[in-house]
């Protein structure tokens, strides 16, 4: 069994293992999410606190990765995060989830 990027040059390799943190990343922030709605206030500071952190791997992901669709669809998540900490809508909420799903689904694309 051959491990991850074994065969692949450097870049390739580095190109992996950023798709990979942004995917998990992404469920981690997902899954926040969605306890976030029903979450104390105590427990939403700490939510959001993990929510950032998981943004800002994200981010970092993206820039290594330069890929317009993926970059775009990072800036949507971004935007529609300050939404919902802002509003904590139910349409800010969808809108999010909704972008994060799509942002996992561009960064699967080969």
């Amino acid at each position: 069994m051959s491990k991850v990027g074994e065969g692949l040059g450097p870049q390739e390799a580095n190109q992996q293992i950023y798709h990979k943190d942004i995917e998990k990343s992404a469920v981690k922030f997902d899954e926040a999410l969605t306890g976030y709605q029903l979450a104390d206030p105590e427990e939403k500071a700490r939510l959001r606190a993990f929510m950032d952190d998981q943004l800002n791997v994200i981010n970092a992901a993206v820039r290594e990765i330069k890929r317009g669709g993926l970059y775009k669809q990072n800036v949507k998540v971004e935007n529609d995060y300050k939404q919902f900490i802002e509003t904590e809508s139910s349409e800010s909420y969808s809108a999010l989830k909704h972008d994060i799903q799509t942002l996992r689904e561009y960064n699967n694309l080969p």
